[in-house]
């Protein structure tokens, strides 16, 4: 006999499917499934961060040579200039992709702590010459002619 258990997202209680029995975790309410599968696979992606770039890695690998010439690595703007047939010719798919990906997380990185900088060099400012405060302007209009 089947007992009732409570829904892992809304928390109602159902009956669950026969034939999915226990491992059943969420109702039948198709809000609540997906709600439940994208909990775990958010679940799964943490668990493996290097999953997804470990494929993609894979997937440029076995490109044939004449479609990887046709599709050279994707990067930012200020990657784009570096000469990658040269770093493609040398360490292959796979390493021109390492270098790609690690250029760009170190051009987040340092984008990142001139942000920080900046902000820490206005709030410097501020404190030695505080910002003015506004007042009312005086002006008077006189309309009698």
């Amino acid at each position: 006999m089947q007992r009732k258990r409570p829904c892992a997202v809304c928390r109602r209680w159902f009956l669950p499917d026969l034939r999915i029995g226990n491992r059943q975790r969420a109702c039948d309410d198709l809000a609540c499934r997906k709600e439940l599968r994208r909990r775990t696979q958010a679940s799964w992606r943490a668990r493996h961060p290097d999953y997804e770039l470990g494929r993609h890695m894979d997937r440029r690998e076995k490109l044939s040579e004449e479609e990887h010439s046709d599709s050279a690595v994707q990067c930012c703007d200020a990657l784009s200039t570096l000469p990658w047939d040269v770093a493609q010719d040398a360490l292959g798919a796979k390493g021109a992709d390492f270098i790609s990906i690690f250029g760009k997380v170190l051009l987040r990185h340092f984008q990142d702590e001139m942000r920080i900088q900046v902000f820490r060099i206005i709030g410097e400012s501020t404190e030695i010459h505080p910002r003015l405060q506004k007042t009312r302007c005086a002006v008077v209009h006189d309309f009698s002619l």
